[in-house]
């Protein structure tokens, strides 16, 4: 029952643009035999330090839409207005997000085994982004829960 009324696109437990703590190439960082549910955001998610022309998913070169600089949401696709005032959507809120890490977490795996996760917003359970991330052993169910 976390994340509920924030605009910052939450999720419950994240691992994200982590860095090693040494050299060693074995399983240093776990999430195991979490339990996690209930984890909705009720709101879009907003920033305003994002330009119009900007989009952080996709690859939509948004500048192309002219709709989109005007902050209509017809002409403009729902990539271009993920963070902007006019995304009226709601695509974030997941159980456990591991995210952003095949840059910064150059040594080492990650471990996500035994997790239960359910009712939650966009997805279970998430690896994006990140290389060396061992997934197994996880039930996931009647996740998607989004307004």
């Amino acid at each position: 029952d976390n994340t509920w009324w924030s605009p910052r696109a939450e999720s419950a437990i994240v691992l994200a643009v982590s860095e090693p703590a040494d050299e060693q190439t074995g399983t240093k960082m776990y999430l195991t035999n979490n339990i996690v549910h209930d984890n909705v955001n009720k709101i879009p998610y907003y920033n305003p330090n994002y330009a119009w022309d900007y989009s952080p998913i996709g690859g939509l070169d948004c500048a192309s839409y002219p709709d989109c600089e005007t902050g209509l949401v017809s002409g403009c696709p729902w990539q271009c207005r993920y963070g902007k005032a006019s995304q009226d959507y709601i695509i974030d809120g997941s159980g456990v997000y591991v995210t952003r890490n095949s840059d910064t977490y150059t040594n080492g795996w990650m471990e996500l085994t035994g997790n239960t996760c359910y009712k939650n917003g966009i997805n279970g359970l998430v690896v994006h982004r990140t290389h060396r991330c061992t997934v197994r052993q996880n039930t996931i169910y009647d996740n998607g829960v989004i307004p």
